[in-house]
């Protein structure tokens, strides 16, 4: 997390200085704020870290069903064992 506070403070000051010389050197005068510049960096990296979240989402439940398939196969034969001994014991 401080990584990415630090890294968004030096993009914040890293515009702030480029539009200071673009306003001193050329008069410019941008089209959008640098609340939206920041609010659109910050949503390109919401954006990567979804997809990122998605495939580890989609790996997780794949092995969320393979470990359920084995404890199902496992489960089915432990208890049908255990209930065979059970019975068998006076």
């Amino acid at each position: 997390m401080a990584s990415d506070t630090l890294s968004t403070a030096t993009v914040k000051l890293s515009l702030l200085r480029a539009l200071k010389a673009l306003r001193i050197c050329f008069g410019y005068k941008p089209r959008f704020t640098l609340t939206e510049a920041s609010l659109s960096i910050a949503y390109e990296k919401l954006k990567d870290e979804d997809s990122d979240l998605m495939a580890e989402e989609k790996a997780l439940d794949l092995q969320i069903e393979e470990y359920t398939g084995v404890v199902r196969l496992v489960d089915g034969v432990g208890f049908r064992q255990i209930v065979e001994d059970q019975l068998r014991t006076p």
